[in-house]
């Protein structure tokens, strides 16, 4: 249970199922669309829902893209304050 202790902020797209199992272990579950990123800077963590909810491989493209960019602004904000 990964959330259990952590209570993560994340993303598997709007599939109300999945979220609701993700929500019993702990993680807090918010709504995305397919090219959206969510970030929980507390946790340190980003997820897109591309891989889950695309139709298209431009829109996984997309969606890890994003992804990618969220992370790094992740990083230099640390890489910032432990200068």
């Amino acid at each position: 249970m990964f959330g259990a202790q952590l209570h993560p902020s994340i993303t598997i797209g709007t599939d109300r199922e999945t979220a609701a199992a993700l929500e019993k272990m702990g993680a807090r579950h918010r709504d995305a669309a397919v090219t959206e990123a969510v970030v929980d800077v507390e946790n340190r963590l980003v997820t897109t829902p591309c891989y889950m909810s695309a139709k298209t491989i431009s829109q996984v493209a997309e969606g890890a893209q994003n992804a990618v960019d969220e992370l790094l602004k992740l990083v230099d904000q640390s890489t910032a304050t432990t200068a």
